[in-house]
């Protein structure tokens, strides 16, 4: 992280993407400490105005374990296109912080968690837009754009879709199609972290959810000191942290994406990658960003002509790729 610090300030980063961009006017720093200073401020009157029951202070604590935390998460997703879930380390120091008040535990985790997702959602566009040669400051306006774009439209399908499927959303089960447990997730976690010594004390039922993060962070120096003992193993390229994460991803929802995930993964990042080098390197991150826009695109048309999230819904077949049930198959 120093080091690209470094490399960043004294423009000496060796990559060839980096060194194309050089030909743009970089973003003045003032034009981020402007745009620091208006959501800070907006944040603290919506904080505030809100009646939140989450202190000043507390606000400006969320704020300031978000900036410490994002780095190293935009480092992580750098190196290996993927990072560790944080959110619920912002949860654990919310009820230290503010016992018995979970309604100020749910916006000091939002507060919290929202900087740490933002810089790396924010970061990795940067480096989509370095990598397809986009301006520096084309790239900070079109980022705030979509930014403002995305806020009023997602808070329109929500309200929407909140109206239209109200029941369903209510309802812990959901549907294949609809479902509320995110939400209520939250919700859940805020009272229980709240509740914090009661829940997750040395005499509480859950005490294995917080001793998660020390077994989380102890098999990384376990496999670190395997490697001590036997350097052979330093040969297999296995990343303990994100294989742990990962492997509590498949407790809960619908988990057919992740075998299309893995089918892609696997041809863009193992065979076109090895096999045609030149075609991967020149059009791999433009269809992926094509990708993710069209997916997006697509859900946006499939949820209102569709799956009813304005009301009506018009359901496809049913046949073996769309089962009346589970649509995983799953019993």
């Amino acid at each position: 992280m120093v080091l690209a610090w470094k490399q960043a300030r004294n423009r000496t980063q060796p990559d060839p993407h980096y060194q194309a961009m050089l030909r743009y006017k970089e973003v003045p720093q003032w034009w981020y400490l402007v745009l620091f200073a208006l959501c800070f401020f907006a944040g603290l009157a919506v904080n505030i105005i809100g009646e939140t029951t989450l202190p000043v202070w507390g606000y400006i604590i969320s704020l300031l374990l978000g900036s410490f935390i994002a780095p190293f998460s935009c480092i992580l997703y750098g190196l290996y296109g993927s990072g560790v879930a944080t959110n619920q380390i912002s949860k654990m120091v919310a009820g230290a912080v503010h016992p018995n008040l979970p309604l100020a535990n749910l916006f000091f985790a939002s507060w919290s968690h929202q900087v740490i997702l933002l810089a790396v959602n924010l970061a990795n566009w940067l480096k989509v837009g370095q990598y397809t040669k986009v301006p520096h400051r084309v790239m900070f306006a079109t980022q705030i754009y979509g930014t403002l774009l995305g806020a009023g439209l997602n808070y329109a399908v929500m309200t929407i879709i909140v109206n239209s499927q109200r029941e369903i959303l209510l309802d812990p089960q959901g549907n294949n199609i609809w479902s509320g447990s995110i939400v209520q997730s939250l919700n859940s976690q805020a009272v229980t972290w709240a509740l914090a010594k009661q829940m997750y004390g040395v005499a509480g039922r859950y005490l294995i959810v917080p001793l998660g993060i020390v077994i989380g962070l102890a098999i990384p120096v376990f496999h670190w000191g395997l490697i001590k003992l036997i350097p052979r193993l330093k040969e297999w390229p296995i990343n303990t942290a994100l294989i742990v994460a990962y492997s509590g991803i498949n407790y809960y929802g619908n988990t057919s994406w992740i075998w299309s995930s893995i089918a892609v993964g696997i041809f863009s990042q193992l065979w076109l990658r090895r096999r045609l080098p030149r075609i991967y390197n020149k059009y791999n991150y433009l269809i992926g960003a094509a990708l993710d826009g069209g997916s997006q695109l697509v859900i946006f048309i499939l949820s209102f002509a569709v799956f009813g999230a304005s009301g009506t819904a018009h359901p496809f077949p049913t046949w073996w790729g769309n089962p009346s049930g589970n649509p995983d198959h799953c019993l």
